[in-house]
């Protein structure tokens, strides 16, 4: 039949019993009836003509999809491009993978997971946190970044996250596994309610699935495991500062962040006190700390070591800088890794070397610990709340604790100093623990 008797109604008229017709229109082009399995009737369009030694059909739509109108349009632009020496074909093959570079172009340059975190950042991060997101990003940029930061985040799957926590979690880090859950599904919640993610992927996802406990909660150390700490440091292939460090931690309570965050003005060794400024204390409350006989020593040696830098605890390749926020617990995870599993026993000489008991302990527990023993030694729990500069959420607590002076501080520092002291220094030492139950 002629091209111009085919009619949209003459195609509606066609039943699946025309299955495989061809419907042939003159110039080369043609139609040919295909039915579904579900009994819809098309028509696929062509064009044939030919190339060199050969013919090709090139397809011009399918009808009812595409409009008959359009279909033509689709021909008689493959006719022109005939007449101009080229290939529909092909050409229709080139502009196929122009336009799939142009997607890949294009992905590369959507909002990527790395810039979703960025954006949450500078949105929120640095109006609610002291280091203005700097601890996510470090955490993210060591575990997540390098396997999908650079993912367009509304592909990012449920599975590629979980993967991504789970080799945290194989390596026995199972607090830095909880935290990147919570800081990559605070992500995707901001960017799920500014529309620009659809979706948030770690909905219903807890630390249960992830890290579960950090097993980092109650650690103490009792006071055998003191002694013995005593004679482990000292032989753990530490180095100078991180072993000054932890001896300061224990005397003091003080938070790790705190002492590596601290500045060499402000100690006053003659006052013996350490001022902790409010930009450095977790709570923002400035605190005041007393170098008791046991600490003392252990700061006076920081100072000198620290020569140079306006740091206590500078970073061992910047002075400028104070040590990475992790350097006191991965100095001495490496040295407990028959309860880590992120590195062979070979990589450390000291693998060990720390090992106390049955369980890992970490920087972060002296401070638990030095508060149980103050307690144990007598130190009233309003005093010790104050040593430990804890904001007490009770408005009636907090106002009696105003009258608790800094010299009960002082007596309390002075009396778990004093225990220290023998602890660590005696050859043989009656752990009170020991002397309670006899």
């Amino acid at each position: 039949m002629a091209l111009s008797t085919v009619t949209v109604k003459e195609l509606e008229k066609l039943t699946p019993a025309d299955k495989g017709k061809r419907i042939a229109e003159g110039k080369g082009f043609f139609g040919k009836v295909l039915v579904s399995k579900a009994g819809a009737v098309s028509v696929s369009f062509y064009l044939h003509y030919r190339w060199g030694a050969k013919t090709q059909d090139y397809g011009c739509g399918s009808w009812p999809d595409t409009p008959l109108s359009v279909i033509r349009k689709n021909a008689d632009a493959a006719r022109v491009l005939l007449n101009d020496g080229k290939n529909p074909v092909e050409v229709r093959a080139i502009e196929r993978d122009a336009k799939k570079q142009a997607e890949v172009e294009a992905a590369k340059q959507a909002l990527t997971l790395r810039r979703l975190f960025e954006q949450y950042r500078d949105a929120e991060l640095v109006h609610t946190r002291k280091d203005k997101g700097a601890g996510p990003q470090r955490a993210l940029e060591i575990d997540v970044f390098p396997t999908l930061g650079d993912r367009p985040a509304f592909e990012v799957k449920q599975s590629e996250l979980l993967a991504v926590l789970d080799a945290i979690k194989a390596r026995g880090r199972l607090a830095t596994a909880n935290k990147a859950l919570g800081y990559l599904s605070s992500v995707f919640e901001w960017g799920m309610k500014r529309e620009k993610v659809p979706a948030n992927p770690l909905v219903g996802i807890t630390r249960g699935d992830v890290g579960g406990a950090d097993g980092e909660g109650d650690r103490v150390l009792s006071e055998t495991e003191i002694h013995r700490l005593s004679t482990l440091v000292a032989n753990a292939g530490l180095t100078d500062r991180t072993r000054h460090a932890l001896w300061v931690l224990l005397g003091t309570a003080a938070r790790t962040n705190e002492l590596l965050r601290a500045r060499r003005a402000d100690f006053d060794v003659v006052q013996r006190v350490w001022t902790i400024p409010k930009a450095h204390s977790k709570n923002t409350k400035p605190h005041t700390v007393y170098l008791s006989d046991f600490v003392l020593p252990h700061v006076e040696a920081l100072l000198a070591l620290s020569a140079g830098s306006s740091w206590l605890m500078p970073h061992r390749d910047d002075t400028d800088q104070h040590a990475h926020a992790q350097a006191l617990v991965n100095q001495t995870a490496d040295r407990q890794l028959a309860f880590y599993k992120r590195k062979s026993e070979n990589v450390i000489q000291h693998a060990h070397a720390l090992e106390l008991g049955d369980s890992r302990w970490t920087p972060h527990d002296l401070r638990r610990t030095a508060a149980t023993h103050m307690g144990e030694l007598g130190i009233s729990p309003d005093v010790i709340d104050k040593v430990l500069n804890h904001k007490e959420r009770s408005k009636v607590r907090r106002t009696y604790q105003r009258a608790v002076k800094f010299d009960q501080q002082c007596h309390a520092w002075r009396v778990w100093g004093a225990r220290l002291h023998v602890l660590t220094s005696a050859a043989n030492v009656v752990p009170l623990e020991a002397s309670k139950q006899a």
